[in-house]
């Protein structure tokens, strides 16, 4: 049960780091659409 606490404590920082990953592809995306094409 003692698993249970670290595993949690690591899929809430997973989230929070995806969540601020997606905000950065949305901000890089913008820029860098113009570039490429």
């Amino acid at each position: 049960m003692a698993i249970e606490k670290p595993a949690s404590a690591a899929t809430s920082l997973m989230v929070g780091v995806m969540k601020r990953e997606a905000e950065a592809c949305k901000r890089f995306r913008r820029r860098d659409y113009r570039r490429r094409r």
